[in-house]
């Protein structure tokens, strides 16, 4: 998706170097020039880059923002522990009787 964006940014830019202006042309190829960088060297290689240097540490936030961040449970797996944890207080509460 980046690359392609980059590429349709690029192109658009790329046009106005068929103007007659001068100050046109240059904006146009600086414009086309700095996308094609921020897409290719920065976005596609510094950044993934970086983060498999900096690894798991990169996802960390403090104890004191968690209670601002949502914690959705997508897969379903607090949900199956609750069940199972359920299931096992049920079954032991059984055998005591």
């Amino acid at each position: 998706m980046v690359t392609a964006a980059a590429l349709i940014m690029a192109a658009v830019f790329a046009s106005f170097l068929f103007t007659t202006e001068p100050i046109t042309k240059a904006i146009g190829f600086s414009f086309s020039a700095g996308v094609l960088i921020d897409a290719f060297v920065v976005r596609l290689t510094l950044v993934p880059a970086a983060m498999a240097i900096i690894g798991a540490k990169i996802w960390h936030h403090p104890r004191w923002y968690d209670r601002y961040i949502p914690d959705p449970d997508i897969e379903g797996e607090k949900l199956d522990l609750r069940l199972t944890e359920r299931e096992t207080v049920q079954v032991t509460d059984h055998e005591r009787r």
